[in-house]
């Protein structure tokens, strides 16, 4: 599926859109836009890509090792993440 969306986004970008949701949580993968009940939050890379992560399975619970182990945030290890989150 992923491979129909690729080539999709390609010649027509206007019909797919990369979005992930939870609650009042929208995140544009396209534009890097996130919004919560339709007001717009800026996040830092990582914060980006951490909620990357986090809504793409929303009801799934991770450790901080499972967390770091993600491809987008191997980049984190060493440092000091530290994760709040609060449910809507």
């Amino acid at each position: 599926m992923s491979a129909v969306r690729a080539v999709l986004r390609r010649s027509s970008p206007e019909l797919v859109k990369d979005l992930l949701h939870y609650g009042g949580v929208e995140m544009d993968l396209t534009t890097h836009r996130v919004t919560r009940d339709g007001r717009s939050i800026r996040l830092g890379p990582t914060e980006f890509r951490l909620l990357r992560v986090l809504l793409a399975r929303p009801r799934r619970v991770y450790s901080r090792e499972q967390l770091l182990d993600q491809d987008s945030l191997k980049a984190c290890r060493g440092t000091a993440l530290v994760v709040t989150f609060t449910a809507p």
